[in-house]
C-alpha cells in the first residue's frame, strides 16, 4: 500500500505561482509603471521574501500584517506569505490608529509592513500593537531611508539570496489569509479564508467568468480587498496571464493604458466606467482590444448598461460580479449573454457555490419569494478568528448565512434585493434602497447615489436619496422625486432628495450607508 504524505500542496495559493512559472517562465506577469516582471523574476522575488521572513523568526501558522497599496511588493508578500505557510491579514487602507492596532492585536501579528505611504495611519500606535517583533517599511517615494525602528524592504529583500521553493510543507485547509470585514455596524471581524477555499474560488471565476491565459488585465481597485485579490488577480496568476498594476484609479491613465498595453480585461465600479465616459475626449481612444469589462458592489441600470456596452464595445460584453468576503468572495456571476433575458439579475451560483433562499425559521423558500441567501460550497469561510458563537450563528441551519435579501426564480438566477440592515420599513411596507437607487440612475445627470431609511414620525421610516450630479450640472430635488413616482409604487417613492458634493464610502468603493445615517440622525 502506498502511504500518501500527510499534507496535500497542490491546492494552495503559493502552488499556483509555481506552475505557471513552469509552464510560462519567460512571459511577462506583471507591469508596474516602467517595470516588467516575467513569471520566473516574480517566483524567485516571491520564494526570497519567503525565506527571508523565516529567518526573522515568524513561523509557519504565524501571522503578518501588510498594509500596501497595489504594487509589486504587495504580491512579494502574498506569495511568498502563502508558501511559508505563514497567513497574510491586509489592511484597509482606510484605517488609522486605534483601527489598525485593533486588527494587529487580534489577528497577534508577529509582523507588519507598512509602505511609506500609510506609515502616518500607524505610526503613533506602533506601542501599542503587543505582539509585533518586526516592522519592514516600503519605501515607494524613494526616499531611502526606512523610519527608526523598522527595517527597509528592499534592503530585507537583498540580504536573501535563495530563490529556492521554501521546504515548507503547506496544507490546503492552512489559513491564508485573514480578512477583517469592513466592521461598519459592529468591531471588524477576522475571516478566516483557506489556501482550499481560495482555490476553489479562483476556478470558479476561471470557468464562469470566462478568464483567460492570454488576457492582459488591468489592476485598479485596492489589492487588500478581497474582490481583486481573489476574483481576478489570483486567477489570472493560476492561469499565467498578464497585470497591469496601477496604484489606483484615474480615467485618463487608464484610457491611455488600454490601447498601450492591448489590455483586454478590466475590473471596476460602475462610477469608474462613468468616470471614463465624463471625459470630453472618450472617443480618441481606441478600445478595441477589449474582450471583456466587469463591474460589482454597485447597481447599474439596464439603461445604462446599455450605454456602457455602445461606448466600451467589448467583444463579450459587460458581466458583474456578486459575493462577499465570507465567501472567498464571488457566489454568482452574470455573463453578458444573461443580461437580455435576466435583467437585473446578479447571476446563478458559480461552479463551487451552493446557494437557497431561505426565511427566518430555516425553511427554504421557493422560487419567487423573498429571504435570506444562505450558501454551502467550497468557497465558505472556516470561521470568524475568536468569535465561536458568531460563527455558530452564521452557520446556522447548516448553512452560511449572507445578511442578503433575495429571490430565486426556477432556473436558479438570483435577484439581490437589500442588505438586511439596509432594507427600510416604511408605512408597514418593505422598501429595497438598491430599486430605488436604480430607478434614480436612470435619471439624467446623475453621478452617483445612495437612498437610505431615516426615522419619520409618521411613516416610521422614510425613504431618502442622497444624490451627486455628474460634473457641471444642476438636478432638482423635486425632478427627481416626480421621476420616481412615474416609475415606482408610491410607497417607495422618496420623500426626502439631498443634493451633495459626494456619498462617504469605503476603500473599494462601497457605500458606507451607516455614515450617512448617522450624518442625518446623529446616531
Amino acid at each position: 500500500m502506498i502511504s500518501l504524505p500527510k499534507y496535500s500542496t497542490l491546492d494552495t495559493v503559493g502552488s499556483c505561482l509555481k506552475r505557471s512559472t513552469v509552464r510560462y517562465p519567460k512571459k511577462i506577469a506583471l507591469i508596474s509603471g516602467a517595470t516588467r516582471m516575467t513569471y520566473k523574476e516574480l517566483n524567485e522575488e516571491v520564494n526570497r521574501f519567503a525565506h527571508a521572513i523565516m529567518k526573522l523568526g515568524v513561523k509557519q501558522g504565524d501571522n503578518v500584517t501588510l498594509m500596501s497599496s497595489n504594487s509589486i511588493e504587495f504580491l512579494f508578500v502574498w506569495y511568498g506569505l502563502a508558501k511559508a505557510g505563514i497567513t497574510m491579514v491586509p489592511m484597509n487602507l482606510m484605517l488609522k490608529g486605534g483601527e489598525v492596532s485593533y486588527i494587529a492585536n487580534h489577528s497577534e501579528s508577529k509582523a507588519f509592513i507598512v509602505e511609506d505611504k500609510f506609515y502616518g495611519a500607524m505610526k503613533d500606535v506602533m506601542g501599542e500593537m503587543k505582539t509585533v517583533k518586526n516592522y519592514i517599511h516600503i519605501d515607494s517615494a524613494g526616499a531611502g531611508k526606512a523610519p527608526e525602528g523598522m527595517l527597509d524592504f528592499k534592503a530585507f529583500m537583498g540580504k536573501e539570496s535563495s530563490v529556492e521553493e521554501p521546504l515548507v510543507e503547506v496544507d490546503s485547509e492552512d489559513i491564508a489569509q485573514l480578512a477583517y470585514t469592513s466592521g461598519t455596524e459592529a468591531l471588524p471581524k477576522g475571516v478566516m479564508q483557506t489556501h482550499r477555499g481560495l482555490i476553489a474560488n479562483y476556478v470558479s471565476s476561471i470557468v464562469d467568468g470566462e478568464l483567460r491565459t492570454d488576457d492582459i488585465a488591468t489592476v485598479t481597485m485596492p489589492l487588500f480587498h478581497c474582490a481583486q485579490v481573489h476574483c481576478f488577480t489570483g486567477p489570472h496568476i493560476y492561469l499565467g496571464a498578464t497585470q497591469i498594476l496601477m496604484p489606483g484609479f484615474d480615467p485618463v491613465k487608464m484610457l491611455e493604458t488600454i490601447p498601450k498595453e492591448k489590455v483586454t480585461f478590466t475590473f471596476g465600479l460602475p462610477a469608474q466606467y462613468r468616470a471614463m465616459l465624463a471625459l470630453p475626449d472618450f472617443n480618441k481612444y481606441d478600445l478595441s482590444s477589449l474582450r471583456m469589462c466587469v463591474y460589482a458592489m454597485a447597481p447599474v441600470s439596464q439603461q445604462e448598461l446599455k450605454v456602457f456596452m455602445e461606448k466600451f464595445k467589448p467583444k463579450r460584453g459587460f458581466e458583474i460580479y456578486f459575493g462577499q468576503t465570507e465567501m472567498s468572495p464571488v457566489t454568482t456571476i452574470l455573463n453578458p449573454e444573461e443580461h437580455a433575458f435576466k435583467e437585473g439579475s446578479v447571476g446563478k451560483a458559480v461552479l463551487n457555490v451552493e446557494m437557497a433562499i431561505m426565511d427566518d425559521d430555516g425553511k427554504i423558500l421557493p422560487p419567487g419569494e423573498i429571504g435570506e441567501i444562505v450558501y454551502k460550497g467550497g468557497h465558505t469561510m472556516k470561521g470568524y478568528l475568536k468569535e465561536a458563537a458568531k460563527t455558530k450563528d452564521a452557520f446556522k441551519y447548516g448553512w452560511f448565512h449572507s445578511g442578503d435579501l433575495a429571490r430565486m426564480d426556477a432556473e436558479g438566477y438570483i435577484w439581490f434585493e437589500d442588505r438586511k440592515k439596509d432594507m427600510i420599513k416604511s408605512g408597514g411596507e418593505n422598501v429595497a434602497s438598491i430599486e430605488v437607487e436604480k430607478c434614480i440612475y436612470n435619471y439624467p445627470n446623475v453621478q452617483e447615489v445612495a437612498v437610505v431609511g431615516l426615522p419619520d414620525p409618521q411613516w416610521i421610516e422614510k425613504v431618502a436619496a442622497f444624490v451627486v450630479p455628474k460634473p457641471g450640472t444642476n438636478i432638482d430635488p423635486q425632478a427627481v422625486i416626480a421621476h420616481c413616482k412615474a416609475s415606482l409604487a408610491g410607497y417607495k417613492v422618496p420623500k426626502q432628495v439631498e443634493i451633495v458634493k459626494e456619498i462617504p464610502k469605503t476603500a473599494t468603493g462601497k457605500v458606507r450607508k451607516n455614515v450617512i445615517r448617522e450624518m442625518c440622525t446623529g446616531k
